[in-house]
């Protein structure tokens, strides 16, 4: 596994959602790549949820396939300043409609997620988890679709930017819950030394955010 799934710098990342692509890996591995995904996403469910919606599973896996959001895209839509902000509505216009499509498609997704959900009875936090992180990409993609209108404080931005604020508040919220319950508390990148991250670390990314929303008020 460590040669097939190696998690460089797992504080950008909500961890309980990540033991998906580590078993994908595994099985890709296992079967020199010949696993079928619909049988993949299916066994996985059953075995470690414990549920038989695999061909939900496999649909919702499916739609975030079509989403191709990358991390210099994710590093201007933490936008937390003015210039940050400039640029990330500069950067957004030429995207605008495509950031609209993965947003109905993340919509669609959290809709397959809610529908599994009753059926999940076992690893239910992870499984929680996966919500929160396919939460958190919704907003950070709202952040760059709705860049434009707030840097140009187009009509109705209020609002938009008091929900990007709730939203952000929601976010630190998960991710900080998810470090505790899986983070040694003396880890070196830990929640009291995430400025030393390089801009690596999600927690601190949220935390500009929330600061630069703070200094607006």
């Amino acid at each position: 596994l460590g040669l097939d799934a190696t998690i460089w710098l797992p504080q950008r990342y909500l961890t309980d959602a990540m033991w998906p692509g580590i078993a994908y890996a595994a099985a890709q591995s296992w079967a020199v790549s010949n696993t079928d995904d619909a049988t993949f996403f299916a066994s996985y469910l059953q075995n470690y949820h414990q549920s038989d919606q695999g061909d939900v599973y496999a649909r919702i896996w499916r739609g975030l396939g079509q989403i191709h959001f990358g991390r210099s895209e994710i590093i201007s839509a933490c936008w937390h300043s003015d210039s940050s902000l400039q640029k990330a509505a500069k950067e957004a216009e030429k995207k605008h409609d495509q950031y609209q499509e993965y947003l109905d498609t993340i919509r669609d997704i959290r809709g397959r997620i809610a529908e599994i959900t009753p059926t999940i009875s076992a690893h239910q936090t992870e499984w929680q988890t996966f919500d929160h992180a396919m939460a958190v990409l919704a907003g950070t993609i709202k952040r760059m679709h709705v860049a434009p209108q707030i840097a140009q404080k187009q009509a109705g931005y209020e609002d938009i930017l008091r929900q990007l604020i709730e939203e952000n508040s929601q976010a630190v919220q998960w991710v900080t819950e998810d470090w505790d319950r899986n983070r040694f508390a003396d880890d070196i990148m830990g929640k009291d030394n995430i400025a030393a991250s390089g801009g690596q670390h999600l927690l601190h990314s949220l935390a500009l955010i929330q600061r630069y929303h703070q200094q607006q008020d």
